[in-house]
């Protein structure tokens, strides 16, 4: 873990930028994810917050944001669900609770994506790489450069596996 204070002024800079759009990204779709699932289920607590929105100032906890900034983790304020709107509880609970580290798993595979359209094979893939660059798409690797989006991903799916270990082990 690198404090955003022990490299020089440039590298404090491009951490910070780094730490700001994981908080202002990541953080609130992962949020939306839970609420949104739980919408779907009969559950309207998030929807009643104003939380089903990708707004990050409706997901950012100060504490946990600063964390995030000057650390590199922290949290976001949790989306409450009531499971007793659900029509199966332990249903709605368990794919409420999937859907964070689900779309945790989604950003990853979006990088993926975009990384392939900077790199992938023609033959491989079978349609034209380079066209989200043509487009004028802003892509993960744009913002981060290759080796670190190819580190975000890899880390988005770490962060899933992780929330996903309390479902236990299976087999």
């Amino acid at each position: 873990m690198q404090s955003i204070f022990s490299g020089g002024i440039q590298s404090a800079v491009y951490l910070l930028v780094i730490r700001l759009i994981v908080a202002l990204i990541a953080l609130p779709i992962h949020e939306c994810a839970h609420g949104y699932a739980a919408y779907r289920m009969g559950d309207n607590t998030a929807q009643r917050q104003g939380r089903l929105t990708l707004n990050p100032l409706a997901h950012l906890d100060p504490i946990g944001t600063f964390a995030i900034i000057l650390f590199g983790f922290g949290w976001a304020k949790p989306v409450q669900i009531n499971p007793l709107n659900f029509e199966n509880p332990k249903k709605g609970m368990m794919l409420s609770s999937l859907a964070g580290p689900l779309s945790n798993i989604g950003l990853a595979f979006q990088i993926e994506d975009d990384l392939l359209d900077l790199e992938g094979d023609v033959a491989a893939l079978g349609k034209e790489t380079g066209m989200d660059a043509q487009r004028g798409k802003m892509t993960w690797p744009a913002v981060r450069g290759v080796e670190n989006a190819r580190l975000d991903a890899c880390k988005a799916v770490e962060e899933a596996v992780e929330a996903m270990a309390i479902f236990g082990q299976r087999g």
